[in-house]
């Protein structure tokens, strides 16, 4: 709780003074009215602003916290609550202290006029540009409880998605740490023993040893060197990644990866057509559809694509045939696309590319493992080949002295 230095007057216009500890100023504030002081001056104090602003930057809103907040919002809305109502039950049952605090500012700005979509914009880091453009698409048109159902179910498929990558990838990712940790402690504790008792008979140790011990000694002698490296590599490519080139070459790369490329491309393909046919059947015209979904896709390289299509809608023609120029986009799209527009049920078409693809990123997804496999025996079989090589042809050498 921070604390606050105070100024207020009494009844009889004396000032009084000092230090208290409060939620925020405007709690403060009424609990002054309520002992029937007069506030003059309340100041929070600069340690205490501090230490507001760092918890905010350690607690963050997570895609579950939002996409409750959307569930129950919607549910709200289709029992014909008041928004305020609404928003003011959410205050009071969310527990991420930071959600909390911004729901209040959304409800303060309804209570003075906004509308919900206008309020939700002033938070961009929560309330993305798909977002704020549904929710004032439904507020237009009178639909806001199944906009806000669409949203909580577009949010329940990413998060989805998410933890089906993070699971398949959790196995590899053990694999690979406890390996790494076990050629670390024999290349530390293990093989220094057999240098040292080499050297006692005059002996040269065998390649593959002399190179792990070679590994250990630079990871000994120059650890802090090895770690401003990676650091500065780790800041290179944060840096790279915030010009327009470099992004485009990163997002081009990851599509193109093998087993990763394919998984990230349908996950696309799923999202594009997802948004699309939602954005489509809230009611909004083809090009703000293709500007909105063009900014949440997060790739440059489908982004870049999309401008050419909306540059092709503005003259009149329609989408397909710009996505057919794209091999980003796969022949399923540009077919169903086509079909579509020429059935003027491009939003239920889309919706189903998305049915399909969805279902193909979950065995793609399901099957990860499998395709990692190989990659990750070969590097194991490499690690474990040069563990090997390196502690027992030291020991074999040795018994070989011995027999002499």
């Amino acid at each position: 709780m921070p604390n606050f230095r105070y100024k207020v007057r009494d009844r009889s216009g004396k000032a009084i003074q000092g230090k208290i500890g409060a939620k925020n100023t405007e709690s403060l504030i009424e609990y002054f009215k309520n002992m029937g002081y007069t506030p003059v001056k309340i100041t929070e104090e600069r340690a205490a602003i501090f230490f507001k602003a760092f918890q905010r930057k350690l607690t963050k809103i997570t895609l579950k916290d939002l996409n409750m907040m959307t569930r129950q919002l919607a549910t709200f809305e289709g029992a014909g609550l008041p928004i305020l109502t609404s928003l003011k039950a959410l205050e009071e049952q969310t527990e991420n202290w930071r959600f909390k605090e911004i729901i209040s500012e959304i409800k303060k700005s309804v209570e003075g006029g906004s509308e919900l979509s206008d309020a939700m914009e002033r938070f961009p880091d929560v309330f993305s540009v798909l977002y704020v453009s549904m929710v004032r698409a439904g507020e237009a048109a009178g639909r806001l409880h199944e906009i806000l159902m669409r949203l909580a179910e577009l949010g329940e498929r990413d998060a989805d998605t998410r933890s089906q990558i993070q699971s398949a990838m959790r196995y590899p990712v053990i694999v690979i740490v406890v390996i790494s940790g076990v050629f670390l402690g024999i290349t530390t504790f293990i093989l220094p023993k057999f240098a040292a008792l080499f050297e006692k008979f005059g002996t040269e140790l065998p390649l593959p040893t002399r190179v792990m011990l070679a590994i250990n000694k630079i990871f000994h002698n120059y650890w802090y060197i090895l770690i401003m490296l990676g650091v500065g590599l780790v800041i290179s490519f944060n840096f790279a990644l915030r010009t327009k080139k470099g992004r485009a070459i990163w997002d081009g790369f990851i599509l193109k990866s093998p087993i990763f490329g394919k998984v990230i491309q349908t996950a696309i393909m799923a999202r594009f057509s997802r948004i699309m046919s939602t954005l489509l059947s809230s009611g909004l015209p083809v090009i703000n559809a293709l500007d909105i979904t063009r900014d949440v896709l997060g790739n440059v390289v489908i982004a870049k694509a999309l401008d050419d299509v909306k540059d092709n809608v503005k003259e009149g023609r329609g989408m397909s045939d710009p996505l057919a120029l794209h091999k980003e986009f796969p022949p399923l799209v540009v077919h169903m696309v086509a079909a579509g527009e020429e059935s003027g049920a491009l939003d239920s078409l889309l919706e189903k590319i998305a049915q399909h693809y969805d279902r193909e990123v979950a065995d793609v997804i399901k099957n990860l493992t499998t395709l990692i496999e190989p990659i990750l025996i070969f590097v194991l079989g490499i690690m474990v080949l040069g563990l090997a090589l390196a502690v027992f042809l030291p020991m074999w050498n040795m018994s070989r002295l011995f027999l002499k």
